[in-house]
């Protein structure tokens, strides 16, 4: 009962963001009628139908999250050019992503980490992390004081953009991470070399304390 209603909650807070950047561009008629779009494709399973029942749960969620942005970025390009489309979805995608993440992520606050043993940090890290069920984690480490770091060496939006034949989306999952450190974590900057999503070995996540 309670992922759902978190689900549900999720699903109408970033709908109703989505709507208004939609507004901004294409008017409340037009982003009422994409809206509507989105939702009979929904309706109908896509963008997923052909791939047959998710594998776990973690692809059914991700499928989830990942349902509306393909099938946005697939409405606008019919309206718009390709670049267009793809950078007014990333737009909604990142704001669906920071109220994402503000609810999965506490503040990451450097007193309190540095007070913790190495172990607890550890603990802290690994608590973060499984709350994505799209990643598979690895290499959770500590630098001193000062640096921490993982490397999430699968990711479910990856894999279903490839499965879909449109890998070229799945950069749009990405964006959000950067963007949410920037605004949401005074305290800390997310730094990532390589992403999954454009062809890197891993997605390797480096934190420093900022100042």
């Amino acid at each position: 009962m309670g992922e759902r209603l978190d689900l549900a909650l999720f699903d109408l807070r970033s709908g109703w963001a989505a709507l208004k950047i939609l507004a901004s561009e294409l008017g409340w008629f037009g982003a009422l009628g994409v809206g509507l779009r989105i939702a009979v494709g929904q309706a109908r399973g896509e963008p997923f139908k052909k791939l047959g029942p998710p594998q776990s749960r973690g692809e059914e969620l991700t499928r989830r999250q990942a349902a509306g942005a393909v099938l946005l970025e697939r409405a606008l390009a019919r309206r718009m050019e390709s670049d267009q489309a793809f950078n007014l979805t990333q737009r909604v995608v990142e704001e669906g992503s920071l109220i994402f993440l503000r609810a999965q992520i506490p503040r990451i606050e450097r007193p309190r980490v540095l007070a913790m043993s190495g172990d607890e940090r550890l603990a802290f890290l690994r608590g973060i992390s499984a709350r994505f069920p799209n990643s598979t984690v690895e290499g959770l480490k500590i630098e001193g004081e000062s640096e921490f770091e993982f490397k999430v060496v699968r990711c479910l939006f990856v894999e279903l953009c490839a499965r879909i034949e449109r890998p070229d989306l799945a950069p749009l999952f990405c964006a959000g991470d950067l963007l949410y450190f920037e605004r949401e974590q005074p305290q800390v900057r997310l730094q990532r070399p390589s992403t999954l999503s454009e062809g890197g070995e891993c997605c390797h996540f480096q934190f420093r304390w900022k100042g």
